[in-house]
């Protein structure tokens, strides 16, 4: 699809009516790989100077600072493909690069903590098979906190993925099974929105790579007439779209900024800069946002904080708190709240003792 016609089909989709009481409100780049298309970054700032949420789901192989920073401004959402954190499963799925090598779980995390270092919003999507239905992911997603995680039971369509869905294919005891094994992540703050294949047909309004709208609630892929020939609204009817489907999958929801600045604002200790920290990848989740002031019993909390990352990260515990306290404990806490969470039942009682709290007080 060319420049052009992108442009053309997002100011349509912006502009022009769908249904009756139904408006395109947000736009996702997906593949595919997206990243692979050179026009990706001006599209998604296309779609935002129209109004339009942007979103992009990517496997996160081509993923790096200098390109997150293209997306400045322009991009509200990017979704990570991850299925699985075996090397074996991950080949056998098909999620690796293009010299059939996998990204580690180490990768993810690099790539993770890029994205919410620059305030886009983090989704991972799980598409839940043969391979991995038996695995369990909460460990990383407790570490990862991303806002959002998509399970989604392989779904057969039928002209597409004819060649490896057999041995895909589970039941849906097995993608419930799966379902139930995360529940937990939930009580972390993170919102887990499960999709068997049932809800998944019918309930995406997608377009295709030469302008189309088309569903699959039959099972395959059905396409309408071309956008930018027959107009939103008619091509739109030319395909099934259950709206309380999407609505049921939580299809429209917003991005909810957690641990905002606003909570924090009587009875501070300000924390005094440090001229020097040390290098290592805590600096990369603390530059995120300015200093803030804390409440003495926050100052508690971000002491055992410092002690859960030191011991995750493997440095130094002194080396941690210094580093906290100089890059800006706010920082922390909004990049990283799963972890107040988890210390109260991974770390010792350590740095509750007056003396390390006097070394943060100091």
């Amino acid at each position: 699809m060319s420049q052009e016609l992108v442009q053309q089909i997002l100011r349509s989709i912006s502009r022009e009516p769908l249904p009756p009481g139904l408006t395109a409100r947000k736009i996702t780049f997906v593949g595919g790989e997206p990243t692979l298309c050179q026009n990706l970054v001006k599209c998604v700032a296309t779609a935002k100077s129209l109004g339009l949420d942007t979103a992009v789901i990517t496997n996160g192989t081509r993923i790096t600072p200098a390109y997150l920073d293209q997306f400045a401004g322009t991009l509200d959402w990017m979704g990570f493909s991850i299925d699985s954190f075996d090397e074996r499963t991950n080949r056998a799925i098909g999620r690796c690069s293009q010299d059939g090598i996998p990204l580690t779980t180490e990768d993810y995390f690099l790539r993770l903590g890029w994205v919410q270092e620059r305030g886009i919003g983090l989704k991972l999507n799980t598409v839940v098979n043969a391979f991995n239905w038996q695995e369990d992911m909460t460990p990383f997603l407790v570490k990862a906190y991303p806002d959002r995680w998509k399970v989604l039971q392989v779904t057969p369509i039928a002209g597409q993925n004819d060649d490896r869905i057999a041995e895909m294919q589970i039941t849906r005891a097995q993608f419930q099974h799966f379902v139930d094994r995360h529940s937990m992540v939930r009580q972390h703050g993170i919102t887990m929105v499960a999709e068997p294949v049932e809800v998944i047909r019918g309930s995406y309004a997608m377009i295709s790579p030469d302008g189309r709208f088309f569903g699959n609630a039959q099972g395959r892929h059905i396409y309408s007439d071309f956008i930018s020939k027959a107009g939103v609204r008619k091509a739109f009817s030319q395909v099934t779209f259950h709206d309380s489907k999407f609505h049921s999958r939580g299809g429209r929801y917003e991005r909810v900024r957690r641990f905002a600045s606003s909570s924090v604002q009587q009875n501070t200790i300000r924390h005094p800069a440090m001229a020097t920290a040390p290098n290592n990848r805590m600096t990369r989740w603390l530059k995120t946002v300015a200093k803030l002031s804390w409440t003495p019993k926050q100052v508690e909390h971000s002491a055992r904080l410092a002690l859960a990352q030191a011991q995750w990260c493997g440095i130094n515990k002194d080396d941690a708190i210094r580093e906290l306290l100089g890059m800006g404990l706010a920082s922390f806490f909004q990049t990283n709240p799963h972890i107040l969470y988890q210390v109260w039942t991974t770390v010792s009682e350590e740095l509750a003792q007056p003396d390390s709290l006097e070394l943060l007080a100091a």
